[in-house]
């Protein structure tokens, strides 16, 4: 029970919570982060969870309750790029996208989510003279790896960035 946790590794195992309460987790497990933004209404700006802010960090402490949370990509906050993770889809694409600041309405990609104009679709028809800022599984300048949909992996985009990796090497072998 709670095997193949990142769908990749059989010795990757859920923990601790329901459904695995039966299962003690070691002293070393990783515990996802349940921090989030709290606001009391929510806010028309873009915003998302920043570990690293503190006191004095542009964005930060945006829901004025929480310093991890941090407004993004507007007005005072354009210099502070919004992630990935900040565009929001029903169904997680298949197609990579990343978040761009300078999207526009009507161009190539943009508006990817149908709420987020700056959220934009990368590198795969019809999208494909609109390349991704990083190659899939490069290191972000944050430490975080940029994959198919965003900049944390969970277990499913860590198996599409393998089979969009063998893809590719596949089609540039093929050339």
């Amino acid at each position: 029970l709670g095997c193949w946790a990142d769908g990749v590794h059989n010795e990757c195992r859920f923990c601790g919570e329901e459904p695995y309460t039966g299962i003690h987790c070691p002293t070393n497990a990783i515990v996802p982060s349940r921090k989030k933004c709290q606001f009391d209404n929510a806010p028309i700006n873009t915003f998302y969870w920043e570990p690293e802010c503190k006191n004095g960090t542009l964005g930060c402490l945006a829901d004025g309750k929480n310093w991890g949370c941090r407004w993004c990509g507007f007005g005072d906050y354009s210099s502070v790029t919004c992630p990935s993770s900040t565009c929001s889809f029903d169904n997680e694409p298949v197609t990579p996208y990343y978040w761009d600041s300078l999207c526009e309405m009507g161009m190539l990609g943009c508006n990817a989510d149908g709420i987020h104009v700056q959220c934009r679709f990368c590198d795969y028809k019809p999208f494909n003279s609109v390349h991704c800022p990083l190659q899939v599984g490069q290191e972000m300048p944050v430490g975080n790896p940029w994959l198919l949909g965003g900049w944390r992996a969970s277990a499913m985009q860590i198996l599409r960035s393998r089979l969009w990796r063998s893809l590719q090497q596949h089609f540039l072998r093929a050339r």
